[in-house]
């Protein structure tokens, strides 16, 4: 069975269903074993889900807030900018709806850093291993020169940030852009940014 197909259709929470929605329509080749990082895991407790979607997979989250572990997992409290893992340490990193909001000071004082999100995907790129897979979305809109800091909440993407704050060297293997409902997007016209986005979901790997 394919991982893709043993997430749940439906979690009760719009970013975890455009995960969902993302993971099926890539259906990335990550190992039934895999080692796996979530990026941000104190908002939609994606561990719940995937630690009974794929109980042979190793699970660690980490995140500035306080959150509490299952028996089958591992989470951390900390400031992803600056913890240490080994390099080379996963074979599976994915982020939920967090990426965008790292460096900006929102939750609970957490640490400020303009390219908070750049760092995270620094880091992010080194902790996993050669091949290896990262999942995340952030908000987004079409056309150039859309993108936004919005206060302490969230940034707003365009593709160029995208590409040179994010992607980085990473290759890009899937894209998809859904509605702040979580319905898939097939032609997004421009909106006027701030609290008017698409998400972008991207399966990027390691080579």
């Amino acid at each position: 069975m394919s991982i893709a197909a043993a997430w749940p259709k439906e979690v009760g929470d719009t970013c975890g269903n455009v995960f969902g929605n993302s993971l099926r329509a890539f259906d990335p080749p990550i190992p039934a074993t895999a080692h796996v990082l979530e990026i941000g895991c104190a908002e939609f407790d994606a561990l719940r889900f995937a630690v009974q979607s794929w109980p042979e997979m190793t699970f660690t989250g980490i995140d500035w807030r306080t959150t509490t572990p299952k028996a089958t997992e591992t989470r951390i409290k900390g400031d992803v900018m600056a913890h240490y893992f080994a390099p080379l340490s996963f074979d599976w990193i994915f982020s939920i709806s967090a990426i965008e909001h790292i460096g900006l000071g929102h939750y609970q004082g957490d640490p400020k850093r303009e390219a908070g999100d750049s760092v995270a995907m620094l880091n992010a790129y080194r902790w996993l291993k050669p091949g290896g897979w990262m999942y995340f979305d952030v908000p987004w809109n079409v056309g150039p020169n859309e993108y936004q800091v919005v206060g302490t909440s969230h940034r707003v993407y365009d593709d160029f940030r995208l590409q040179h704050r994010l992607v980085g060297t990473f290759r890009t293997r899937w894209a998809g852009v859904y509605s702040k409902n979580g319905e898939v997007v097939t032609e997004p016209k421009p909106l006027k940014g701030g609290e008017s986005f698409y998400y972008k979901a991207m399966w990027l790997q390691k080579v």
